[in-house]
């Protein structure tokens, strides 16, 4: 990777981190939120659609100079989108919601994030060894 590219990771990067750890906070807000009343879960739910659009809005004009980040960032925020919409069905069940549903569907969007994080973190090693 030319040094040029290296510098363009590393500013696109640090473009990136305010808006990942923005998502990461409202995540980890859904999940906590699955655990207390409807209201919350429909909160929660404004905040993973809010959370989803500001990233759609925001790689248009951040696009990664490495790897296929771009498409993993994509795949993430259409992914809180629908987190979100499930969210909002499942806070207004009658019976109540299926926890175990909303459990696994956060948690696999934390893996998702995580994933993003750790390819995040390679690329920083790798331009580390050039």
């Amino acid at each position: 990777m030319s040094r040029t590219s290296i510098e363009r990771f590393k500013q696109w990067q640090a473009d990136a981190k305010p808006m990942l750890n923005s998502m990461m906070v409202v995540l980890y807000g859904a999940q906590d939120a699955t655990t207390r009343s409807p209201q919350a879960m429909l909160s929660a739910s404004d905040q993973l659609h809010a959370a989803s659009s500001a990233a759609v809005r925001w790689i248009p004009s951040h696009r990664c100079p490495v790897n296929d980040l771009d498409g993993v960032l994509t795949r993430l925020a259409r992914s809180y989108s629908e987190a979100g919409d499930l969210l909002a069905r499942e806070a207004r069940k009658p019976g109540g919601p299926d926890r175990a549903t909303l459990d696994r569907e956060l948690t696999g969007l934390i893996g998702m994030l995580a994933v993003m994080w750790a390819v995040m973190k390679k690329q920083t090693a790798a331009e580390s060894s050039v």
